[in-house]
């Protein structure tokens, strides 16, 4: 039988609250994800008709949704089942990490392109969506930078560093500025 290694008070309160928002934020991912199967069935129900480009766009995103839902319940599951009561085991870093960052970002520069085109059909303006388009691809590298610079750690508490903190936050405050635009053209 193997034991396992007993904490310091201090970091098993740390560890819990790790645990905790990863218990909220896979819960919230997989419920979304249900919201958004329904999404994509009501899609086809009512746009049978459209382009088959885009529906290939609107489903590929779905696949890309649904392959980053699955790593977010694989880590899950690695943490509270086969790992559970291990408290060293919720501090790793996990393949959602990677994912989460990487697709996210390539997911948010495809839809976000993709309302700038819509933009640009319905505005016939070119500023608003090639700005769009530009932040949107900078956001992405950032997102991709970010989950490079996290493959190097194996630890939770060795993300937070100034680099991570940066590139997080520039990618954070481009992707808000993205959507406000979008949000404010589409209305």
């Amino acid at each position: 039988m193997s034991t396992v290694p007993v904490l310091p008070p201090a970091l098993q309160t740390a560890v819990v609250q790790i645990a905790e928002t990863l218990t909220l934020t896979t819960l919230l991912d997989a419920a979304l994800c249900g919201i958004l199967s329904v999404q994509i069935y009501m899609y086809h129900l009512a746009f049978s008709q459209d382009r088959w480009m885009t529906k290939a766009f609107v489903y590929a995103i779905y696949v890309l949704d649904l392959v980053m839902t699955g790593t977010f319940v694989y880590d899950g599951f690695i943490l509270y089942g086969s790992g559970f009561g291990d408290f060293t085991g919720a501090t790793k870093i996990r393949v959602g990490w990677y994912m989460g960052l990487i697709l996210g970002g390539f997911v948010a520069l495809a839809t976000q392109s993709f309302y700038a085109y819509r933009i640009f059909i319905l505005s016939k303006s070119r500023l608003i969506p090639i700005l769009i388009v530009i932040i949107a691809g900078v956001c992405t590298v950032l997102a991709v930078t970010n989950g490079i610079l996290v493959t190097r750690f194996t630890e939770i508490a060795s993300v937070h560093n100034l680099s991570n903190s940066i590139t997080a936050g520039i990618w954070c405050a481009g992707s808000v500025l993205t959507d406000v635009l979008i949000a404010a053209c589409m209305t």
